[in-house]
């Protein structure tokens, strides 16, 4: 088993995977972006355990319905695919066809902040990695000012 911080498997490259591994990086996480398919995705993507995430930068990628497949077979705390909601069904039918459980996939990945430029949309995605690995919701914490405020 792997001893040491919670990972982060990137699956492409791009500005998003860079600004995932930056701020991954400050959060804490060991970080390696790998492109799917590869020899080296594998080795990066063995023994990932509940703590662990795997994200995926490019919906269009010929390696990704392979490489999900596998994925969301193991013990990764979170498996996402990066993409807008209307690309998002084309790879989800392919899984779906392969019979492939879904039920654990995140995709389009990240959390709804309005999110526009890379740094951004990793930071919304790392969010829901954390909330997802911690088994918390990922909502507001504030109790005063917003819609949790009890009316007196």
């Amino acid at each position: 088993a792997f001893a040491g911080p919670p990972r982060l498997v990137v699956g492409g490259a791009g500005p998003v995977a860079d600004s995932l591994a930056a701020i991954g990086g400050i959060v804490g996480l060991a970080v390696r972006a790998e492109p799917p398919g590869s020899a080296a995705f594998e080795e990066a993507t063995q023994g990932l355990g509940p703590g662990d995430a795997v994200v995926f930068v490019d919906h269009d990628d010929p390696a990704l319905v392979p490489a999900l497949t596998g994925l969301l077979d193991g013990r990764a705390g979170y498996v996402g695919v990066m993409g807008s909601r209307r690309h998002t069904p084309g790879f989800v039918a392919r899984l779906r066809e392969a019979g492939t459980d879904l039920s654990r996939l995140h995709s389009p990945t990240g959390l709804d902040l309005g999110a526009r430029r890379p740094p951004e949309i990793a930071l919304s995605i790392l969010a829901e990695v954390m909330a997802v690995t911690n088994a918390r919701p990922g909502g507001s914490l504030s109790i005063v000012g917003g819609a949790e405020e009890s009316p007196e």
